[in-house]
């Protein structure tokens, strides 16, 4: 329809007082997302981090901590678990990817069976969320803690 777009403060209103014509007893703000995929998660807390698209091994020399990485199938054995990382994005099977986090004994949230691995529109940087209990990838932050809101400013 085009009436919202990407960033738009929504404010949504219901209900009403009992005998007060005009009057609103709900209020909800939120933030218009954009959805950039979804998948089938592993784990519990959705994370917000800086996006980083692994194509090849060497990209992984550049994997800071707290970055959400998006990982082809051919490349998840060689990720340095070791480092601090914050999710992952993945095209592979979700129970290949138990079965890597078992034998290493590792917990990182993580996104699989992404049919659209190349289609999305995230480059090196952007700042993502990963909503666990959707299984949905979305652009920006959607934290409501005021601490989040300028914990990625100076990364």
């Amino acid at each position: 329809m085009g009436i919202l777009n990407q960033g738009d403060l929504v404010v949504q209103t219901a209900g009403t007082l009992t005998g007060i014509s005009g009057s609103t007893d709900l209020i909800k703000v939120g933030l218009v997302r954009k959805i950039v995929s979804r998948g089938i998660s592993i784990g519990e807390i959705g994370v917000t981090g800086k996006a980083r698209i692994i194509k090849n091994n060497l990209d992984m020399s550049l994997i800071c901590p707290g970055e959400i990485l998006f990982v082809p199938k051919e490349l998840m054995k060689n990720i340095p678990l070791s480092k601090n990382i914050a999710g992952i994005v993945t095209n592979q099977n979700v129970n290949d990817v138990y079965a890597l986090f078992n034998k290493n004994n590792k917990k990182i949230s993580t996104i699989c069976n992404l049919e659209n691995m190349d289609d999305h529109q995230i480059s090196n940087g952007d700042l993502i969320t990963l909503q666990l209990n959707e299984g949905v990838i979305y652009m920006g932050q959607i934290e409501d803690d005021d601490d989040a809101l300028d914990k990625y400013k100076y990364v």
